[in-house]
């Protein structure tokens, strides 16, 4: 969630509608304040008093979502609250004063520019003021309307139209009552685990922190009463069941009262039935604190597991069930997804990465693809892979492509060795600041060094590293370029020859392309006399045919005809042709001045033609 800065703060009008001014001077003011104005300008000027003192005269942190529709067409239900849960924000002083927090429940139409129509408020535990995924941050300076007739930016409404309704996504009852059911067996499983046995003597190695007890099986119970005593086999499967899982101490029997005030001793590492041992690695604190002699382990007493870290889980999500049913939660589709995934958006715009992308060289096509997807997802990846697939390599690689795009990603899981092998993957680059949560004997060796008391001084070492090999390649390169540039002035005649020649080689080609040019044009040129050449013997051959039969030759046979028609392109130039079709035409002239009328046949219109 992006918050605005201080300097990007906005004026919104509001006005009280309905009753809602005479409430809100009864809640905040008192009754006799009320009482005392009973005229509506004296009201609403208490009113806006009032509302002025509880959220300051600077800009105030709200957090604002949508609650639904209104009464009318275009109307929506909007739930600002004063933010609580900023360190870098204080209440105004009023509401610090009250150790509470405002919450404005206000109609706005989204279809013109109006302001904020107060319906009620309410004064809430500070708790109530966090941010999730139905809010949006604003910094804002609540105006009465009135007096500055100013609405709400539409900015805000477009951006407001965005986000979902609060609400339009929880579960129903019925899903949450399902799951309960399933937390509630859990918890009774997990109560079902516990047991109660006294130690008789116990053998404690400072230097490796664990100590061994020698314990009274027959003395077994489920949660130290008598009544509950456990079998031999019994106990021994709880005990087994146990192992790496947190036990107390107790001096006396543990009972309700005392319970509370038991020690946290540590892990239980490994159980021996055949000895009637059970070996636990003390916590680094408690070991500590025997060193100084500020504690001593008593001679005999009882160890008591309760299965904490199991009923903390369940706790945990029961927890996580009411923050699903009151809107509560970080992305506010989280209950669709839970419940139906095939609700979450599909895939839109895909994402490639290229092999120098990757943080980790080895990761195989199938984990990069993985990768790939779980960057172009817009709510939630399933990744499903036996053992020994590759899906801590990439968990890793994932954390890396997220870190280099400005985001972060946490890693979660109910085993502590999957996190730590999940950091072992992840080499260092400067881009990645992991911090390991836990207590330093519950983590692995490969997540020891991003522990919060050792994370800055790693991520130091190894950029100081990554500094200081960059440094030695930079150092070394300018030396590769120093001595190039010593060499520099015998590289001067090489690169104008260089020169020389690209331009010579330029001035070939474009010679060579005139030239392919001009014998594309000569080859048609050739072609084209080719075909002429085939075309004139033809006719030569047409014609001496012809002169072969000049007596007999019928001139009005369309043969001659056409004969006499091709031969016109290649006569009409001729001298002798000319004048034999010059002294035709005087012929015909002189026969019709005599009266006779000359012969209407091929070669007459021929050596007219010709004329």
């Amino acid at each position: 969630m992006t918050f605005p800065k201080d300097g990007d703060s906005e004026n919104w009008g509001y006005n009280f509608l309905n009753s809602a001014i005479d409430n809100f001077i009864r809640d905040v003011g008192g009754r006799a304040a009320l009482e005392a104005c009973p005229d509506f300008i004296a009201r609403r000027n208490l009113a806006e008093q009032l509302m002025f003192e509880l959220v300051g005269e600077k800009p105030c942190l709200f957090y604002v979502c949508r609650k639904g529709t209104g009464r009318n067409a275009g109307e929506e239900i909007w739930e600002l609250t004063i933010a609580t849960d900023q360190d870098d924000f204080q209440l105004p002083a009023r509401l610090r004063n009250l150790e509470k927090t405002l919450s404005l429940r206000a109609v706005v139409s989204q279809d013109r520019y109006g302001c904020l129509g107060l319906l009620s408020t309410r004064l809430l535990q500070p708790t109530q003021g966090s941010i999730n995924g139905y809010t949006v941050p604003y910094h804002l300076r609540l105006l009465p309307n009135h007096r500055y007739h100013i609405g709400i930016p539409l900015v805000a409404l477009a951006g407001m139209a965005a986000m979902p309704v609060c609400g339009n996504h929880v579960p129903t009852e019925a899903q949450i009552k399902a799951w309960r059911a399933f937390l509630q067996i859990e918890e009774n499983i997990a109560k079902a685990r516990q047991f109660c046995v006294p130690f008789l003597t116990h053998n404690y190695g400072s230097e490796t922190r664990r100590i061994a007890f020698e314990i009274d099986i027959s003395s077994a119970t489920l949660n130290g009463s008598t009544e509950n005593s456990l079998e031999c086999k019994n106990f021994w499967e709880r005990a087994k069941r146990a192992k790496n899982e947190e036990v107390k101490l107790f001096d006396a029997v543990p009972i309700e009262n005392n319970r509370r005030n038991s020690r946290q001793l540590g892990s239980i590492e490994e159980v021996d039935p055949n000895r009637c041992i059970i070996r636990v690695k003390i916590e680094r604190d408690l070991a500590d604190y025997m060193a100084e002699g500020r504690f001593q382990l008593p001679t005999t007493g009882f160890l008591f597991f309760e299965a904490v870290g199991d009923i903390r889980q369940i706790q945990n999500k029961k927890k996580a069930l009411d923050d699903l049913k009151n809107g509560r939660t970080q992305n506010p589709y989280l209950g669709d997804f839970l419940f139906n995934a095939s609700q979450a958006r599909s895939i839109q715009n895909t994402v490639q990465l290229q092999p120098d992308d990757l943080l980790l060289s080895s990761a195989n096509p199938a984990q990069k693809a993985a990768v790939e997807i779980v960057l172009a997802a817009k709510d939630l990846v399933l990744i499903q892979g036996p053992p020994g697939t590759g899906k801590t390599t990439v968990i890793a690689e994932i954390c890396y492509q997220v870190a280099l795009r400005g985001g972060r990603t946490l890693i979660a899981s109910q085993a502590n060795l999957a996190v730590d092998n999940a950091l072992s993957r992840l080499i260092h680059n400067p881009a990645i600041r992991a911090v390991r949560k836990g207590r330093a004997e519950k983590v692995a060796e490969e997540g020891q060094p991003f522990l919060e008391d050792r994370v800055i001084e790693t991520w130091l070492e190894n950029t100081a590293t990554d500094c200081e090999n960059n440094l030695a390649k930079r150092l070394d390169d300018v030396k590769v370029f120093r001595q190039l540039l010593a060499l520099s002035e015998q590289f001067t005649p090489y690169l104008e020859a260089e020169e020389a020649f690209k331009r010579e080689q330029n001035l070939f080609q474009e010679r060579k392309a005139t030239l392919e040019l001009a014998s594309t044009e000569q080859a048609r040129k050739y072609d084209q006399a080719i075909a002429q050449l085939g075309k004139v013997e033809s006719l030569k051959a047409a014609l001496e045919e012809l002169l072969k039969k000049a007596p007999s030759v019928n001139w009005q046979d369309s043969a001659v005809l056409n004969l006499l028609e091709n031969l016109l392109p290649y006569t009409s130039t001729d001298t002798s042709v000319r004048n034999f079709a010059a002294n035709v035409s005087v012929a015909i002239a002189l026969a019709s001045q005599l009266g006779l009328v000359s012969p209407d046949d091929g070669s007459f219109r021929y050596s007219c033609t010709v004329t």
